[in-house]
């Protein structure tokens, strides 16, 4: 989570662009596929319950454009969305 909310804090806005190329642009690149099987994984093996949906949840809030507003119009620094994200994602383990 830390290392993919750093390459977020130094490419936000590029990454933003790159998703706004079309209507759901984001999720039909190599790298959101990537992405979701890796958090699909790892929810899955963590006994995550629908870790295929919840993969989809979980990346959006480390979407570029919502880091970027959190950076930008909340303040919030990178440890703290890194921080928030982990608690969101312990709360959908069944063991957190």
């Amino acid at each position: 989570m830390a290392a993919y909310v750093a390459f977020l804090d130094g490419h936000a806005d590029l990454l933003a662009e790159t998703e706004r190329t079309r209507r759901g642009g984001r999720y039909a690149t190599g790298a959101y596929a990537f992405w979701h099987t890796h958090v699909r994984g790892l929810l899955q093996k963590a006994g995550a319950s629908g870790p295929d949906l919840a993969a989809d949840l979980v990346l959006a809030l480390l979407g570029a454009d919502v880091y970027a507003h959190l950076r930008r119009d909340r303040g919030a620094g990178p440890a703290e969305v890194t921080t928030a994200t982990q608690a969101f994602v312990g709360a959908l383990l069944p063991d957190a």
